[in-house]
């Protein structure tokens, strides 16, 4: 009985010394310090005692300007007086700077460091700055005080809080794979070219982004979409699959997914331009003759869809049963074949697109599959 209370002891203590501690005695990540395609202002604190600062991410693709402003003061310690983001003028600490964290820069300063510089910048905030991060870019943010000969962080008081705002980031489009039949994913297709399973799976990861598992949705009739070893093999994978025309076709719906599987009927090119352009993913498949048994009819039913990324169909199907693959593109990874039986010819509006691309021909160099990505 004495041990516990004992521990019980210690444990209160620990507990009052945590409440006691001011919050910001922690450097830690917070909702506000990063900008991405949803959230382009926010603030984060950086307390004066933090020695490794606080980090701040661009998690977008696009470059960004940070409009930075900062309130609040800090001290390097209880003979020092307060200080606003400014710090200390230059020459302040004499001989002593020389032990500065930045020995350039004045003392008690908040500085944003850009390590994917080179060499990295070391950037003077101040109480109202601009600065420029790349994609995927990360600043520290981090009080500039004495770390040689040794460390003086720990006597430090206050916080600066750091408010950013940037102008929206537009979220990039989503991802199209065009394959010009409908056969490839059908039950004939996994058993006459078993690569298939791979194909799927790589579009699947393609689409859904690296380490997730995405959500899919076959909108169609076509039994190019609708068998069971489609079925099999991305639920199997992790993914989730389900398939009908039970649901809306409209943007708020198809935004539900990760991926929409389309071929076979008709639809409204528009919502699928509306879905990709939100950041949506597309795998259509044509060659299915459902459209009056013409190529013609079934190129027109898409390509207002296909234009609109740098893709269309012609109106001319080709015969064949085996599409041999030599591509590197993410999607044919592992892939030697996959089965078509005559397909719709894709071809790219612009052939120097560098982001509409055929990135499969028969071998008189009909386009047979091809994707769209920024």
């Amino acid at each position: 009985m004495k041990k516990l209370k004992s521990w019980l002891i210690v444990g209160l203590l620990v507990v009052a010394t945590l409440l006691s501690l001011p919050s910001n005695a922690f450097a830690q990540a917070t909702a506000g310090n990063s900008v991405t395609y949803e959230q382009n202002s926010g603030q984060f604190s950086v307390p004066a005692q933090s020695e490794t600062g606080v980090t701040f991410t661009n998690k977008t693709n696009k470059e960004v300007k940070l409009s930075v402003s900062t309130e609040g003061t800090w001290s390097l310690g209880s003979s020092f007086p307060s200080l606003d983001a400014k710090g200390f003028p230059q020459t302040y600490l004499g001989e002593y700077a020389a032990g500065l964290k930045y020995p350039d820069k004045a003392a008690s300063s908040l500085l944003a460091i850009n390590a994917g510089t080179n060499p990295p910048s070391v950037i003077p905030v101040g109480t109202k700055n601009e600065i420029t991060l790349a994609p995927n870019g990360v600043l520290t943010f981090v009080n500039n005080d004495i770390v040689s000969p040794k460390s003086f962080y720990a006597d430090n008081t206050g916080t600066i809080t750091v408010k950013w705002s940037t102008p929206p980031v537009p979220k990039p489009f989503g991802k199209i794979v065009v394959n010009g039949d409908e056969w490839t994913l059908s039950d004939a297709g996994f058993q006459y070219r078993p690569d298939a399973a791979t194909f799927i799976l790589n579009i699947a990861k393609w689409f859904s982004g690296e380490g997730k598992k995405g959500k899919f949705h076959g909108y169609s009739s076509n039994f190019g979409l609708t068998q069971s070893q489609l079925a099999d093999i991305l639920t199997k994978a992790g993914y989730t699959w389900t398939v009908g025309k039970n649901i809306p076709f409209d943007l708020p719906t198809l935004l539900k997914y990760d991926g929409i599987f389309v071929g076979g009927d008709t639809l409204n090119n528009q919502v699928l331009i509306d879905y990709v352009k939100a950041g949506g993913n597309v795998y259509l498949m044509a060659g299915t003759g459902a459209f009056g048994n013409s190529p013609k009819l079934e190129a027109d039913a898409w390509n207002t869809f296909l234009n609109a990324f740098g893709l269309k169909f012609v109106d001319k199907w080709v015969s064949g049963n085996n599409a041999s693959v030599s591509s590197s593109h993410p999607i044919f990874t592992g892939v030697k074949s996959i089965y078509l039986n005559a397909a719709n010819i894709t071809q790219t509006v612009d052939p120097a697109s560098k982001t509409s691309q055929i990135i499969l021909q028969d071998p008189d160099k009909n386009g047979l599959v091809g994707v769209f990505a920024q």
